[in-house]
Formats: C-alpha cells, sequence, structure tokens
C-alpha cells in the first residue's frame, strides 16, 4: 500500500497542485522524500471529540489516509483533522497529507471531502499510468 501513496507523492512533486487556481503544491518544490511506513488516518478512528465515523466508508478510504512517519502519526494520535492541520512539521511529511490540511483549513473535514479527495488522487494516478500506456 505504501507504493500507491509514494507513487502519488511523487506525481504531485513532479506535476505540483492546483485548487480553483491556486497553487498549493509547487511542481519540483524543495519538498524531499523520507522513509515513512505508518499510514495516518487524518479524521481519527478514535476522535477525542467529534463523531466516530464507519470504518467501511469514508474513515479508511483512500481519501482520508496519508503516508507519514510513525512518530508523527503518534503525535496526531487521535486529534481532529482541523488540530492536525496546524501542525506543519507533520503535514510537510506528504504532499498528499499538505493538500487535505489546505482543503481543511478552507473548507473543513467532513465524508464528503474526504469522497471528492479520494476520487481526485485517484484520477491523478489513473491519469499517469494512462499516458504511460499510450
Amino acid at each position: 500500500m505504501s507504493i500507491v501513496f509514494n507513487y502519488l507523492d511523487f506525481l504531485l512533486y513532479r506535476d505540483g497542485y492546483e485548487d480553483e487556481q491556486k497553487q498549493v503544491i509547487t511542481k519540483l518544490s524543495n519538498w524531499e522524500f523520507q522513509f515513512r511506513n505508518s499510514i495516518e488516518h487524518f479524521y481519527p478512528q478514535h476522535p477525542l471529540n467529534g463523531d466516530i465515523w464507519d470504518e467501511h466508508d469514508e474513515l479508511n478510504s483512500f481519501g482520508n489516509l496519508a503516508l507519514i512517519s510513525v512518530s508523527g502519526n503518534s503525535m496526531f494520535s487521535n486529534r481532529i483533522p482541523e488540530e492536525k492541520a496546524k501542525v506543519e512539521h507533520i503535514i510537510n511529511q506528504s504532499l498528499k497529507l499538505e493538500i487535505m490540511a489546505h482543503i481543511t483549513k478552507k473548507l473543513g473535514w467532513s465524508k464528503e471531502k474526504v469522497k471528492c479527495h479520494c476520487d481526485e488522487m485517484i484520477a491523478i494516478i489513473d491519469n499517469d499510468i494512462r499516458k504511460a500506456d499510450s
């Protein structure tokens, strides 16, 4: 599973990312790949405050997950996304997570945002694979 997260981060690094014509991830930025092996639930499995999401729907969706370090995952613990989005030294471990934090700061993090983010990130991967096949 980690290869998918790393591949997506590579694509975001290579191509950048815009949200409504606003640059969120700069193409070929000074971001560095690092060893990450812990899957982070951006909306936590056991939130300190907030609703518990059904684990079979949005909670375990690619749109709600990011690959970060074990220590980063421990620091995030069961905080809600609005709190996590403020912890830049952890957010910066993953370009996908930077986008998730951007969405959260702008619009909040909800099941609908997870679905949209999932669809958009899968489309980025799918488009790159289709280019390679042609």
